[in-house]
């Protein structure tokens, strides 16, 4: 790759994060091309997005102030995601919002809050956060005003051409599982015999199955259907080794994610035997956003534990597949069953009576396997093209904060 051009004559800027700078640029304080101010809670309701930190907003209210503004985080997993408003908005306290002063470019500050090292100046507390102090010290590259705008005007362009094509490959992979789920929930509900005579299974979101297979209970086919709890003392039990203690954010349809997982001791494993996890256990996550998700633990020889949010599914393996009720909950029917459930007070959770009560399409021991073994083979070449399309929008997202960051520091040069 051919090296961007810069400018020729360069400077260090005397912040490490920044590097070096073109000899004409200033370094300013913050508090000099910026008015950083708090938010607050909104008092009424209405129709005005608000904002925490992270670019999504969670609700609504009455109250309001005009864009444009950039929003950047205070507090929170997403202070470093800074966000640029056009129109009536308001944010809470978790969120600081900035408006430009004299001779600056607002848009050009957003695309340097892009890449803000936010490590150099974070307050390390139990929960990482950034002050206004911080903020308003915070030393900006600061070209002329006309080179701002032409800079905010070429990222403008390139940060969304950038941004058109990660759209695709985000929309790529969402059509790549619903042709997932589908494949999974035709196997799993009509078999592998496009001939074979059906029948009505006598539950309607199942329709027919083939004249051989019963919608019955999962009750009947399994031995367990349980969860544990957060052991006493909650977050400060946990270790960084000893028996697994599996939660809802390591339960994903693709399998268990153990990065960050947690641990509890033996002494405390001691006291939770009712939840104890077993190889080819189903676990079926049952409360919050991610409800419905499931997978198998597949870890032999591994001593593991689970909490309230986390429902464990042990087949009777003579009777049902537990990689069969795994694909299950995987299709499209999974989330059929858990919709008609979720009414009232009891949205985003499952409890075991209801899990237990659920029919599912069952067929021979033998056809099971075939299924599951026609499954496997489908679901890993879809899940290759997936992460082929997450690689992409990774590159792309790296790349972008790359050029974003060459620019704004005058490493890469704007005609």
């Amino acid at each position: 790759m051919t090296p961007a051009k810069g400018y020729t004559e360069m400077k260090d800027s005397g912040i490490q994060w920044i590097g070096q700078i073109p000899t004409h640029w200033l370094l300013k304080k913050a508090k000099y091309c910026v008015s950083i101010t708090n938010g607050s809670d909104p008092k009424s309701e209405g129709s005005v997005p608000v904002y925490g930190s992270g670019s999504e907003s969670f609700k609504t209210c009455g109250e309001y102030k005009e864009g444009p503004a950039v929003l950047i985080g205070r507090k929170g997993a997403t202070l470093h995601i800074p966000h640029y408003i056009e129109g009536r908005y308001w944010n809470v306290d978790t969120a600081f919002d900035v408006k430009p002063q004299e001779d600056f470019s607002l848009r050009y500050y957003y695309y340097l809050a892009c890449v803000f090292d936010y490590n150099y100046y974070i307050s390390q507390t139990t929960l990482p956060g950034m002050t206004q102090t911080n903020y308003n010290n915070m030393k900006l590259p600061c070209p002329s005003l006309d080179e701002q705008s032409a800079i905010a005007a070429y990222l403008d362009t390139q940060c969304a051409k950038i941004d058109e094509i990660i759209a695709q490959a985000k929309a790529s992979i969402e059509d790549y599982k619903q042709w997932k789920a589908s494949i999974i929930c035709e196997a799993v509900t009509k078999g592998l015999d496009p001939n074979v005579e059906m029948k009505d299974s006598g539950v309607e979101w199942i329709g027919k199955v083939p004249k051989e297979w019963k919608a019955i209970p999962l009750k009947v086919c399994t031995s367990k259907i349980g969860s544990g709890k957060t052991p006493q003392g909650g977050a400060e039990t946990y270790q960084d080794n000893g028996v697994l203690f599996l939660r809802s954010q390591n339960v994903y349809n693709t399998g268990l994610e153990l990065d960050g997982v947690y641990y509890i001791s033996d002494e405390i494993d001691s006291t939770m035997k009712n939840s104890r996890v077993r190889y080819n256990d189903v676990l079926l996550n049952i409360t919050g956003g991610s409800i419905g998700r499931c997978c198998l633990f597949d870890l032999p020889d591994t001593a593991a534990n689970v909490n309230q949010h986390v429902c464990i599914i042990r087949t009777k393996p003579e009777i049902l597949l537990p990689q069969f009720l795994r694909y299950f909950w995987n299709s499209a029917a999974g989330p059929m069953v858990i919709d008609q459930y979720q009414t009232g007070s009891n949205r985003q959770g499952l409890n075991f009576e209801q899990i237990g009560a659920t029919h599912i399409p069952l067929c021979s021991i033998a056809e099971q396997r075939q299924i599951v073994a026609m499954l496997d083979q489908k679901c890993a070449v879809i899940d290759q093209l997936m992460a082929e399309k997450q690689s992409l929008i990774d590159d792309l997202e790296s790349y972008k904060k790359s050029l974003i960051y060459e620019v704004v520091t005058g490493k890469r040069y704007i005609r």
